[in-house]
């Protein structure tokens, strides 16, 4: 799969579920909304796409981009928080993010940028109460013998590869705040960093 398409294999992920979504751009970036409660497919969906091997050399304008083959090249977020809605004035949601992001290096190692696919799950509301803030980072892409699961050097919210990054999504706070403020849209957007 192309790290610059993962949107497209997301968007067949949410047709094999079942949920239907609208396909737009934003700010020439492509994106994917729709109205669904069901937090628990859009999960699904991300992490068959957050698993997925991705082409490690890739063409952007005529010059060859390198996904290089270590662990912090492809990486998982996990994030909540409170975010006022666009548009709307003091109106404020709850909203739980995931993220795949990629770092690109020309084939002389020197760092070209990063690209990400991202989704959004927006409540209705705002949990009452303490309201969860989560960063939780993970592996993207197959799991690799060369990582571990338990551990990161650089990053205290490590959860590991897809799995255990998931599960440990499903065990947080913000997570379970979804039960309670239900997810009523999400959005999909594939985007430089």
């Amino acid at each position: 799969m192309n790290p610059f398409k993962v949107i497209d294999a997301f968007a067949a992920e949410l047709d094999r579920a079942g949920i239907p979504f609208e396909r737009g751009t934003f700010e020439g970036s492509a994106t994917l909304s729709g109205h669904s409660a069901d937090h628990e497919r859009l999960l699904e969906a991300f992490c068959a796409v957050a698993g997925a091997p991705v082409d490690r050399e890739i063409e952007v304008e005529g010059e060859p981009w390198v996904l290089p083959d270590h662990q912090d090249a492809d990486l998982l977020l996990h994030e909540s928080g409170v975010e006022a809605v666009y548009g709307q004035g003091d109106t404020e949601v709850f909203v739980v993010s995931f993220r795949r992001q990629f770092s690109f290096e020309d084939p002389d190692e020197e760092y070209l940028g990063m690209h990400l696919f991202g989704l959004d799950l927006q409540t209705g509301g705002v949990p009452a109460g303490r309201v969860p803030q989560a960063q939780r980072w993970g592996y993207g892409g197959p799991p690799r013998a060369d990582t571990s699961d338990e551990e990161h050097a650089e990053i205290a919210a490590w959860a590991g590869h897809v799995e255990p990054w998931a599960a440990a999504v499903r065990a947080s706070n913000s997570w379970k705040a979804l039960d309670a403020v239900p997810v009523v849209r999400f959005s999909a957007l594939q985007s430089d960093i």
